[in-house]
């Protein structure tokens, strides 16, 4: 058994169509800027570094620069993340 963390959407993606290989993900409070130490098995996490940046106060000159800097797919997956999350809490 191996166990990776990473944010390469690539591993991401690797391991939802590969047999054997599951995603998962701990949450995070963005609000808190705490770790929930809640895993959810089968979805992936998402990155929320741009989000605590800001939060941080990191200039939002430096936050748009890094934002135009991500692939607009990778952008596209992230709400899906979001969506697919708030869908499995609504549901539970």
């Amino acid at each position: 058994m191996t166990l990776v963390a990473t944010h390469y959407p690539e591993l991401k993606t690797f391991a939802h169509g590969t047999d054997g290989v599951v995603n998962a993900s701990l949450e995070f409070d963005i609000k808190t800027l705490r770790p929930t130490y809640k895993l959810t098995l089968g979805l992936p996490g998402r990155s929320n570094a741009l989000l605590i940046a800001q939060k941080l106060g990191l200039p939002q000159a430096i936050i748009d620069s890094a934002r135009a800097e991500i692939n607009p797919l990778d952008l596209r997956a992230d709400k899906l993340l979001d969506d697919i999350r708030k869908e499995r809490n609504r549901t539970s």
